[in-house]
């Protein structure tokens, strides 16, 4: 079982260029399923984050306590309402156990690409 998340983003966490796992999680799985991925992301030196974006603020609790009931890992778990980040990224409320912050708070976007021409 080899993980491979949905999304990748790359980031500046703390002066140092990071990645960070994006997962979209629309419903609730199995405990067992959530244990193997969250191991295999636990301790992922090449990982500074794994972000799941979800359905509900419900969905992304539950989640938060299955992974902190793995223990101490050395990637930072994440969550946010994939509504509210489709809507507006770098405002979107992201958890992280019991706090809350704006994606600047956490990450410096990367270099920017712009997007391509409209197709006429």
């Amino acid at each position: 079982f080899k993980i491979v998340p949905d999304g990748w983003m790359g980031c500046n966490f703390q002066g140092q260029r990071h990645d960070v796992a994006i997962e979209l999680e629309l419903h609730l799985k199995n405990k067992a399923r959530y244990q193997r991925s969250f191991n295999e992301y636990r301790y992922n030196s090449k990982l500074v984050a794994v972000w799941y974006l979800v359905a509900t603020k419900s969905l992304g609790k539950r989640l938060n306590q299955l992974w902190l009931q793995g223990g101490g890992a050395s990637v930072y778990f994440i969550w946010a309402v994939a509504k509210e980040v489709r809507e507006d990224a770098l405002n979107a409320t992201i958890y992280s156990d019991e706090r809350t912050y704006r994606f600047t708070d956490l990450f410096s976007p990367l270099k920017q690409i712009p997007a391509p021409p409209a197709r006429a």
